[in-house]
């Protein structure tokens, strides 16, 4: 009953676990499997084939969840950020790492990608829905964004114009890196005012632990699970999504670890976003962001 490391990760602080795994997924790579013959293993691949088809069908390259000034944009930042060889915080989120020229490299990558219409158009006000149904309407050869929206586009969306045509993989590497996905997900917890602890904790216990709850979950609502064993189910196996977050969750990471997230994602938001949109230079934005990220872990 052993659950996958990044979600314990996730809800461990200050070598305490403060919630219960209970579903999980990760970022991932989505292509027009109509028009592309394999998905691409590396970002500068991605580039290449997505404007080359694009120029063919009338697309964009790629569309990726998200583009606008929220906290979708830190994740997507991250990605680029961790794939690069970079961290925020070191592992018990006491001290300040952020490399600042993996950092920068990350964000100029975005500001590259931007000014030469890698990203669709409207990128910058983008959320994750818009990204989704900019993709599903046929507008882009691939997309980044999560679990949830292949069941959408496949059928559960009658807008979808895509169903049937949908590939999935892993997302790209940068050349000399392996591919990061950012984890997302949800944990359980008790409040310590709940009026019946025992029983609140007897539940988050039964549906983070128990095999039959966790399967259901996976199977009825297209959850997955957080449990390891899990995945090597045959039945859970067969579901193309599955197998692939079997190969995607064990590296994928969860955001920084820190009490002060909102501090420190919304700063994030607003120095990344300054910095792809041309508003302000990727490496001023980047040292703005780590003066804070000190601050943040001196307490100041």
């Amino acid at each position: 009953r052993v659950s996958l490391p990044g979600p314990v990760q996730a809800a461990v602080w200050d070598g305490r676990l403060w919630g219960a795994p209970y579903t999980t997924d990760a970022g991932i790579l989505y292509y027009r499997s109509d028009l592309v013959d394999k998905p691409p293993t590396t970002w500068q691949e991605l580039i290449d084939v997505g404007r080359q088809v694009g120029e063919r069908n009338g697309m964009a390259p790629f569309v990726a969840a998200d583009g606008a000034q929220a906290e979708g944009l830190v994740v997507h930042y991250l990605e680029y950020f961790w794939g690069l060889g970079g961290e925020v915080f070191d592992r018990d989120g006491q001290s300040v790492l952020f490399q600042p020229d993996k950092a920068q490299q990350a964000a100029e990558f975005m500001r590259t990608a931007f000014r030469e219409g890698v990203y669709a158009p409207g990128f910058n006000t983008m959320t994750q829905e818009d990204v989704r149904k900019t993709f599903q309407s046929g507008e882009a050869v691939f997309m980044r964004s999560w679990p949830y929206a292949y069941h959408q586009m496949n059928g559960g969306d009658p807008d979808s114009q895509i169903a049937g045509k949908v590939g999935i993989a892993p997302l790209p590497a940068f050349t000399g890196f392996g591919p990061v996905a950012a984890l997302g997900g949800h944990n359980l917890a008790v409040s310590a005012y709940s009026r019946n602890i025992p029983a609140a904790s007897e539940f988050v216990r039964f549906v983070s632990t128990s095999r039959d709850a966790q399967r259901a979950l996976a199977q009825r609502h297209s959850l997955a699970p957080t449990m390891a064993a899990l995945y090597h189910d045959t039945d859970l196996a067969k579901d193309p999504m599955m197998a692939l977050l079997a190969k995607v969750l064990p590296t994928a990471k969860p955001r920084p670890a820190t009490p002060e997230w909102a501090t420190v994602s919304a700063e994030m938001q607003q120095q990344i976003f300054a910095a792809y949109t041309g508003i302000r230079e990727p490496k001023e934005a980047v040292e703005a962001l780590r003066k804070l990220l000190v601050a943040t872990v001196a307490g100041q």
